[in-house]
């Protein structure tokens, strides 16, 4: 906090944190966020929040001036068609760092990929080219009751690589300011396709997380069955969670118990079993 407050005015930065906490819901709470944040990138061009369920097909998204914006807004529809594209289309470099990493954290876009190869992404040529925006600095948080918020600081010159120094702990002190009232609320749903079951929403992989915990097995034993570390298995439980909607591992059991079945090496042997691990490469598969 002392890198945050040393250079901001302390009086600003504590009426944003007493907001987050008494926040009485996710809208509340994103708009006081997005007020600390602009506290920090005070010299920025462009300020937003989206707020996004994991599969991207439900999001909204903030503008300070205009407010939440309508569905049909013509940014909230390229968003979603960049969003369509996904995997086929890599997205935004933060989202994908934001992913990797499986907690709430701040990124530069400048810092995750060089300028030539950016603009020649959809999403540039999409939103950031007509915006006028060269980079973009940005704070991922939750997931918080089934959604992902982020807020968007978007330049039309290059951030330095220090803003991250005051940035990041910032992430991190909004995070644990999401109020308990909020956690323990109604969870948003987020359904599969038409006709499918709520276990579509999940790879392979993470259904086969979902199988040993089923068994009973904690994250350092399911770690050590699948040959991953217990921090891989950590973030595929965090991606689980935003993608069925819940917030508990009982109620990440019960949306998908019917379709657990033990996962299989192309031998037919049961994945994890020590036969099986004897019988096929040390290395974990790569998904």
């Amino acid at each position: 906090m002392q890198i945050i407050t040393s250079t901001l005015p302390h009086h600003h930065l504590i009426d944003c944190l007493d907001g987050l906490r008494s926040a009485r819901d996710l809208r509340t709470f994103a708009e006081s966020g997005l007020e600390a944040v602009r506290l920090v990138v005070s010299d920025a061009n462009y300020y937003s929040i989206t707020s996004f369920t994991s599969d991207f097909r439900q999001m909204e998204i903030f503008h300070p001036g205009e407010g939440w914006l309508p569905q049909d807004h013509g940014l909230v529809r390229k968003f979603l068609e960049l969003a369509i594209r996904i995997p086929t289309e890599p997205p935004h470099p933060s989202l994908q760092a934001f992913l990797n990493s499986g907690q709430s954290d701040a990124f530069l876009r400048s810092q995750l990929v060089d300028d030539r190869q950016w603009r020649q992404s959809m999403h540039y040529q999409l939103v950031d080219r007509e915006m006028q925006i060269e980079d973009m600095a940005s704070v991922f948080l939750g997931p918080f009751a089934g959604r992902v918020i982020a807020f968007h600081c978007g330049s039309n010159r290059q951030f330095q690589p220090s803003l991250l120094a005051a940035l990041k702990p910032l992430a991190r002190v909004i995070d644990c300011l999401f109020p308990e009232s909020l956690k323990s609320g109604p969870v948003e749903r987020i359904d599969a396709p038409p006709g499918e079951k709520r276990s579509a929403l999940l790879t392979r992989r993470e259904m086969e997380v979902m199988y040993w915990l089923d068994q009973g097995n904690r994250n350092a034993e399911i770690a050590k069955i699948l040959g991953l570390s217990p921090g891989t298995v950590r973030r595929h439980l965090q991606n689980i969670f935003l993608k069925l909607g819940v917030n508990t591992r009982t109620a990440a059991l019960k949306a998908v118990r019917g379709d657990l079945r033990p996962p299989t090496t192309p031998s037919g042997n049961v994945a994890g079993e020590p036969m099986a691990v004897a019988a096929t490469s040390s290395k974990p598969v790569p998904y």
